[in-house]
This record gives structure tokens, sequence and C-alpha cells, in this order.
């Protein structure tokens, strides 16, 4: 498995290689050399930040997935503590969680709102998926409040979890698309 990745990452790379090639060339003969050069540093450039998003996804990617899971939009008041996502596999599976504090009005409404919300059941196994763990490390189970999961209808695959700490302002989100 590790030999198929790293061949296909030496693949990869000769293709944007020869892409860049090909867009030097096109540019060198609209333009001039600098031209060229600076179109295929923009090139480049524009590679390495999607990969590096990939990686590491930003705050809107993880107040998305609290949309995804609550079916609400995320408080003014939250912030995003800790986070962590893997990256997609071949067939797209992925594991996503954070940790966002919110004020206590907030950690209450969405409380109240996911309580009856039938879509949300509660939730008796703690989260085991390595990115949770991640973001829970020093989180034990008792002192969670209450947690609670979803399904999503259109797409069965798809597993959300929300959990409550008992300080009243710590929500744990988690999704994993298997």
């Amino acid at each position: 498995m590790i030999l198929f990745i790293v061949v296909f990452l030496l693949l990869l790379l000769v293709f944007l290689y020869f892409i860049s090639i090909l867009i030097h060339k096109l540019l060198k003969r609209i333009g001039n050399e600098k031209i060229a050069l600076i179109g295929v540093l923009f090139f480049w450039g524009i590679i390495i930040y999607n990969f590096y998003i990939a990686i590491y996804p930003n705050d809107e990617f993880y107040e998305n997935e609290f949309k995804t899971i609550t079916l609400t939009e995320l408080p003014k008041s939250a912030e995003i503590v800790n986070s962590t996502a893997s990256y997609p596999d071949f067939q797209g599976d992925y594991c996503s969680s954070a940790e966002i504090k919110l004020s206590k009005e907030d950690f209450d409404n969405l409380l109240k709102k996911i309580i009856n919300d039938d879509n949300f059941s509660k939730e008796n196994d703690f989260l085991n998926s390595e990115e949770a763990r991640t973001i829970m490390n020093k989180t034990k189970e008792d002192e969670l409040l209450v947690k609670f999961y979803r399904t999503d209808k259109q797409n069965i695959d798809l597993n959300l979890n929300i959990n409550f700490h008992n300080d009243k302002k710590t929500i744990f989100i988690n999704i994993c698309q298997i």
C-alpha cells in the first residue's frame, strides 16, 4: 500500500512538472520570460496552497462541519480551540473533529435545540475515531454531560456526533465519512 502511495505521488509530481513546462512554453510564446516564470510560480503556488488546505483545513471547514452536524449556523461566540482531520482516502472516507468553546447562553441554546430535535439520538459509546481521540485526549468520558449522534438520511455512511462537556462551555464535534 505504501509503495502504491509513493508511486502515485511521484507520478503526480511528474504530471504537475509537465503541466508547469506547458504553462511556461505557452506564456513565453505570448509574452516574455518574466511572464512565463510568474505564470509557473503562480501555478505552483496554487498547487501548494491546495495541498496545505487539504492537509490542514481552516476554521471555515470546521464551521461547515458544525453546520452539517447540527443543521444550524455556528454561534457568533464560538471559538474553535482545537481541530484535526484525516486526509480523504481514495474512496473519499475521512474523519474530522473539533473542540469548540461557546458562551454559556449559546451552549444552553444549542443543547436545548438538539435535545428537542428528533433527528438526534443519545449516544452511549465514546467516540472511536483517531481524530476524536486526538481532540478529546484530555477529556474523560465522565466529563461529558451528554453525547448525541445523528445519521444523514441521504448519506448513510456519514456518522455525525456532538458531545457536550459538563463545563457548559465546550462542545466536541466529530464527522466520519466511511
